[in-house]
C-alpha cells in the first residue's frame, strides 16, 4: 500500500468516530449516538469528508471536541505540534519501537520479575518511577484484574477477546480495520513514537505474529510525517 498523507483533523475525526459504541469509551459519547438515532442518521466519516451536510458537520465538530475532552492527556502530551500523518503498514519491528505511556501500563509486580519479563533492577526502576515502557515488554505483562481486555488501560497480556487485526475492507461495524494512532514524545531531547490509540489491535497483531511466525502484521497506522521508528 502506498503511504497516504492525512491531515491531523481527519485522523482525530476517524479516531473519535471509532469510539462510538466502544465497550468502555463509548459511554462518553452516548448522547451523540442518541442524537444520530433521533435524526435517523448514520453518519460515516467518509460521508462527512466527501459530502458534508450541516448536520454531519455539526456532528463531526461535537465528536472531535468530545474526543479531545475524553482523551485530553493524550492530545496534550503526545499529539501537540503534529499537523499531518502518513497512513502506512507497520512491521513487527516498528511496533516494538513504540513506547507505551506510564498511565497505560501500570501494575508491575514482583511476579513479572519471577516470569522474566523484567529484571530485578528494572523492577525497581519501573515501580518507583514515571517511565515509558517498550511495547514488547508491555505486551508480555499479565493483567491480574478481572476486567482484562475491557479497560483501555489494561495491559491485555492475558486478554482473549482482543479482536485479531485484518486487512479486510473497512466495515463501519468493526474496529478491526482502524489504523493505530501514533504520537510523539521527547525522550532525552529525541522524538520517540508513542502508541496513542489501538492497543487491542496492536496486542492481537503481536500475539498472532508470535503464534503463527508470520512477520506480516497486516496492521496499519497513522504515523506523524517524518517520524523515524528506529530512533
Amino acid at each position: 500500500m502506498n503511504n497516504k498523507t492525512i491531515t491531523f483533523g481527519e485522523v482525530i475525526l476517524r479516531w473519535a468516530h471509532s469510539e462510538l459504541g466502544a465497550e468502555v469509551s463509548g459511554v462518553y459519547y452516548y448522547d451523540l449516538e442518541q442524537e444520530l438515532k433521533k435524526n435517523k442518521e448514520s453518519i460515516c466519516v467518509d460521508s462527512i469528508l466527501n459530502n458534508p451536510s450541516s448536520l454531519s458537520l455539526n456532528f463531526a465538530l461535537s465528536l472531535v471536541i468530545r474526543c479531545f475532552y475524553v482523551r485530553s492527556a493524550l492530545f496534550i502530551n503526545f499529539l501537540t505540534n503534529i499537523t499531518s500523518f502518513e497512513e502506512k503498514c507497520i512491521s513487527k519491528g516498528d511496533l516494538d519501537h513504540l513506547l507505551v505511556p506510564p498511565n497505560v501500563w501500570e501494575g508491575i509486580t514482583e511476579a513479572h520479575v519471577a516470569s522474566g519479563i523484567f529484571s530485578s533492577s528494572e523492577y525497581v526502576t519501573y515501580k518507583h518511577s514515571y517511565k515509558f515502557v517498550q511495547f514488547s515488554k508491555y505486551v508480555k505483562i499479565r493483567c491480574e484484574e478481572s476486567s482484562c481486555g475491557k479497560s483501555p488501560t489494561c495491559p491485555l497480556g492475558s486478554c482473549k477477546d482482543a479482536g485479531a487485526p485484518s486487512n479486510k475492507p473497512r466495515d463501519a461495524n468493526t474496529r478491526d480495520w482502524d489504523p493505530l494512532v501514533i504520537g510523539c514524545a521527547s525522550i532525552l531531547g529525541n522524538p520517540r513514537p508513542v502508541l496513542v490509540d489501538g492497543y487491542h489491535r496492536a496486542v492481537a497483531a503481536w500475539k498472532n505474529s508470535e503464534e503463527s511466525g508470520d512477520a506480516d502484521l497486516h496492521l496499519r497506522a497513522y504515523v506523524p510525517v517524518g517520524m523515524n521508528f528506529g530512533q
